[in-house]
């Protein structure tokens, strides 16, 4: 027993061991040496970091340097063991440092929150760090239940690895708790319930026969659904025929006589309030004057149309005259002015006629 014993507490008691001519300490003797020495096994140490150091000197003795409370602080704690040219250690990243010490240097920027440090002085001392991390690999987990309940719980790592997960119970009341889960797994089943005022569902049916398709809406506003289907047979019209069926067509033309050479002609339409023009087509005729004398000669016209907001809708020309049908309807909005203008670009007097085919709608 006092071989055990003076191994233990070698650090503090070889000085007496040397002394006693090297020979091994009777138990007696170790207690009497104990009693008058009063050695320190173990030395605590509080860093607020709320005070910025830059190697403060700690004269304390030991052969393990033990961090507490890594993560109370919001800033790295460097310590340099010994002497000032050792590499420093970031104490937040670390547990338990073992090494012979007999003085440290602490540096460390301004921030929040304590470290508590312990030094230990005997090599038969040590602290242990508590097992915060569970790793779990398995075939089969069929209940794993836990129920944690505190003000405040630090990180806890949970790494699952299974082909197939049980129940898994977890109760947790606390303030703060966070827990990295990583799940790796071939079947995984989990309740969904969605509680939502909107949905949108994109339905794409393709079927020869479709039976009765029921439709319940409950809401509070729906705007305006017209559907109005009354007929046998159903043609297609364009929307120029459909128009002069529906007696909206709109024919404006104008023209002059004996137009000199590079004189022109016009008409305009101003489009009313409340309605749009679509023009969908447009004319013009020019013929010699004195057509007995001029009649075999070239009948030259050119004509442009464009609106008084200044936009040129289309210009075109033509010997004796020209039709021009536009591809698509033009919409003229209401309060702005159609002109057409055909010029005489004949070498003679000529008469001109033009025309503007549209129809006009409400709006």
């Amino acid at each position: 027993m006092g071989a055990e014993l003076i191994s233990a507490l070698f650090g503090g008691l070889v000085g007496y061991a040397m002394a006693s001519g090297g020979k091994t300490p009777t138990d007696a003797e170790v207690i009497e040496a104990l009693r008058s020495s009063k050695p320190t096994f173990f030395n605590r140490l509080s860093l607020n970091t709320a005070t910025t150091r830059t190697n403060e000197k700690h004269e304390i003795v030991g052969n393990f340097l033990k961090v507490e409370n890594p993560e109370d602080v919001d800033v790295s704690v460097y310590v340099r063991l010994n002497e000032l040219e050792s590499e420093p250690i970031d104490l937040t990243k670390e547990g338990l440092i073992k090494a012979p010490i007999y003085r440290f240097y602490i540096t460390n920027s301004a921030g929040t929150g304590t470290l508590n440090l312990t030094v230990g002085r005997a090599f038969g001392f040590e602290l242990q760090d508590a097992i915060t991390k569970v790793d779990i690999v398995a075939q089969h987990i069929s209940e794993l239940s836990v129920d944690i309940s505190a003000q405040s719980i630090g990180n806890i790592s949970v790494d699952i690895t299974a082909q197939t997960i049980g129940n898994i119970d977890i109760n947790a009341a606390g303030s703060d708790i966070q827990m990295p889960i990583d799940i790796q797994g071939a079947l995984i089943m989990m309740p969904i319930d969605i509680q939502g005022q909107y949905i949108t569902l994109d339905i794409d049916i393709v079927a020869q026969t479709v039976g009765n398709i029921s439709i319940d809406l409950a809401a509070q506003s729906i705007g305006d659904v017209t559907i109005d289907i009354n007929a046998q047979t159903v043609g297609v019209s364009i929307q120029g025929e459909w128009q002069v069926e529906q007696g909206n067509q709109k024919n404006i033309s104008g023209g002059d006589d004996d137009l000199a050479p590079s004189y022109y002609t016009t008409l305009y339409y101003d489009i009313p309030v409340g309605k749009v023009l679509y023009i969908y087509a447009a004319s013009f005729s020019i013929r010699a004057t004195d057509y007995a004398t001029d009649g075999d000669k070239p009948q030259i016209g050119w004509g442009t149309i464009y609106t008084t907001s200044g936009v040129t809708i289309a210009q075109f020309g033509g010997n004796g005259g020209q039709v021009f049908p536009f591809g698509l309807p033009i919409k003229i909005v209401a309060g702005d002015r159609i002109n057409f203008d055909v010029y005489n670009y004949a070498a003679h007097n000529c008469n001109i006629r033009h025309c503007i085919l549209a129809y006009e709608k409400s709006v």
